[in-house]
């Protein structure tokens, strides 16, 4: 049974749906910290004038958007927790190539999704 917790009885969490077991609640965050939102729209280029245009006209939709100029900066982004319903990435960066980024931001993923399904 999940239940809301604020906080386990050993401090570790701060806020999550979790399940409470034993002397210590086992709590796992499945929303994401506080410093990383969920945007609408990612937008990963490391073109400025491309990332304004395509950020521009998502806005015009109504849609919440954020731009990162790198694929290392969406690597960090997803690692921390963060996550977008629609993610927009050049293929060809300067510092990592759009689809080797996205392969390890699906890695990621794939290892919280396990990691969260092994908690339970």
């Amino acid at each position: 049974n999940a239940e809301y917790m604020g906080s386990t009885d050993n401090g570790v969490c701060t806020g999550g749906w979790g399940v409470r077991g034993g002397d210590a609640g086992v709590c796992v965050t499945t929303t994401p910290t506080p410093t990383v939102q969920y945007y609408d729209v990612l937008i990963v280029d490391d073109n400025a004038l491309c990332r304004m245009s395509i950020e521009l006209t998502v806005k015009r939709l109504g849609l919440s958007v954020m731009a990162l100029t790198d694929g290392d900066e969406a690597i960090a982004y997803f690692s921390e927790g963060g996550g977008c319903r629609l993610l927009l990435m050049d293929g060809d960066m300067a510092r990592i190539q759009g689809p080797d980024a996205t392969q390890q931001i699906t890695q990621t993923l794939r290892d919280k999704a396990r990691t969260h399904t092994q908690t339970y």
